[in-house]
């Protein structure tokens, strides 16, 4: 059976977060929340692709118990299960830690064809977790998708560069990072 997992995070919906004096991380409680933007264009992609292949898609969120709410979303979208990893010792984490959990949420899912992605995440911008994932999966990955085309168990990318755009061939399993322009 082929396997989506579809990374989401919730975050602030807006930029008026109070910042915790002692810790100097956000408090989340302080703020509404939403499912990260670009991380919606990775679940459209993979229930887009869902539709031709009939893969079961498994969303994933790491973050307080709050971040239920995103899980829910996406399960009304066409997710088909749901994992939430929430820890205390989980506030605060930086990208290296959001990975190395994350990754291990990957392996203990396991038999994926692709992980998906949002280009990055609006509370940090450092678009270093998914990269930082396929490292330690050791997974092809291919960021700024704006198109993919199934070729048998491979994929053909279309990737947005600064200048234009390259098309390449990547095997499966993989990551993929999803910006807007792949659901126009």
């Amino acid at each position: 059976m082929k396997r989506y997992i579809v990374f989401l995070k919730q975050v602030p919906l807006s930029t008026k977060v109070e910042i915790d004096p002692v810790t100097k991380t956000l408090k989340r409680s302080s703020a509404l929340t939403r499912t990260n933007p670009d991380d919606l264009h990775a679940l459209q992609t993979a229930v887009n692709l869902k539709k031709k292949t009939g893969a079961e898609i498994v969303a994933v969120s790491m973050g307080p118990e709050m971040a239920v709410e995103v899980l829910r979303g996406a399960l009304q979208y066409g997710a088909d299960k749901a994992v939430l990893l929430s820890s205390r010792a989980f506030a605060g984490s930086d990208t290296l830690c959001t990975s190395k959990s994350l990754a291990a949420a990957a392996r203990k899912i396991g038999d994926y064809d692709l992980l998906f992605f949002g280009k990055m995440a609006v509370d940090g911008d450092t678009a270093q977790v998914g990269p930082q994932i396929a490292e330690k999966l050791h997974l092809p990955q291919v960021t700024y998708v704006t198109d993919i085309k199934k070729d048998g168990n491979s994929l053909i990318v279309k990737r947005q560069l600064e200048d234009g755009y390259m098309e390449l061939k990547v095997n499966t399993p993989c990551l993929l990072t999803c910006i807007k322009e792949l659901n126009t």
